[in-house]
């Protein structure tokens, strides 16, 4: 029996090696994707415990470049072009590196992906953007590092980072506004009152040029006067309020009233039309 030892050994080696027991990683990787505007901002990191270290300061030494995160490089993925400390950051796919200090951090995407660490070859020539930003100090402690998009509006946010008991946060400014300027372009080449409604819509919730605003709306309402609807002058009242007309807003809100009315099922919308005549009453 022990001189078959050897040959047993090796008909066993390959059923040990298949039957490896799979245990939790120590870091796990995770992936998260935040539709803001008309773009998405992924990111794709490994997340590591505190265990009870000291992170920054300790484990992570301050002024010292960081991967931050666990085994392979994180990564954010925009899916448009994107703006970052006034530089564009094309489309595409970074490496995220930070360099903590106690009060500031400077943040970098990086254009090179594949390395575990940050590489032994840095260099600010392969850095697509970069950013000093401050940091704060969390009243919570945050047991595994965070990475997170906060502050969302339809033109920018926040990418967050959270570990320990510190966060800083990295601003986006989103293409929002050309990316659906390139759409009103190409929509209002031919006549539609939708089009025209959805595009003075933007214009007003985007804050500028509110005389194109109210061009486009006052078309809406043209191609639509054999079977007016409230909704345009509604728009238009809105419009108008914004740029401190009152007796302009007033006419077109009562005339979307006086449509409204003349309707069924519209009692949610004339909660709202009277709500908006309140507010162009308190104009001066």
């Amino acid at each position: 029996m022990r001189n078959n030892l050897p040959f047993l050994l090796i008909l066993l080696l390959p059923l040990c090696m298949e039957a490896q027991i799979k245990l939790p990683a120590l870091s796990p990787l995770q992936k998260i994707e935040q539709t803001v505007g008309l773009s998405t901002i992924s990111v794709e990191y490994s997340r590591p415990y505190r265990k009870g270290r000291t992170i920054f300061g300790g484990l992570e030494t301050y002024g010292e470049l960081w991967r931050t995160g666990a085994n392979r490089s994180t990564k954010v993925t925009f899916s448009d072009d994107v703006l970052i400390n006034e530089t564009v950051v094309p489309a595409g796919t970074y490496a995220l590196i930070t360099r903590p200090e106690k009060s500031v951090w400077d943040i970098y995407l990086y254009e090179e992906l594949q390395h575990w660490n940050v590489p032994d070859d840095f260099s600010m020539e392969k850095v697509k953007a970069s950013m000093r930003v401050p940091s704060s100090t969390l009243s919570e402690t945050i047991e595994m590092l965070t990475i997170s998009v906060e502050n969302i509006t339809p033109f920018s946010a926040d990418l967050v980072i959270k570990w320990e008991n510190t966060q800083v946060a990295l601003p986006i400014q989103m293409t929002t506004s050309s990316l659906i300027d390139a759409q009103i372009e190409d929509r209002l080449a031919g006549p539609d009152m939708g089009d025209y409604y959805l595009a003075a819509k933007f214009k007003l919730l985007e804050g500028k040029d509110l005389n194109q605003a109210t061009e486009w709306i006052k078309k809406s309402i043209a191609l639509s006067m054999d079977e007016p609807v409230f909704w345009t002058y509604q728009l238009l009242a809105e419009i108008e309020l914004a740029r401190g007309n009152k007796h302009d807003a007033l006419e077109s809100a009562q005339r979307a009233l006086e449509i409204a009315e003349s309707g069924e099922n519209n009692a949610f919308w004339l909660a709202q039309i009277q709500e908006l005549m309140k507010n162009i009453e308190r104009l001066p």
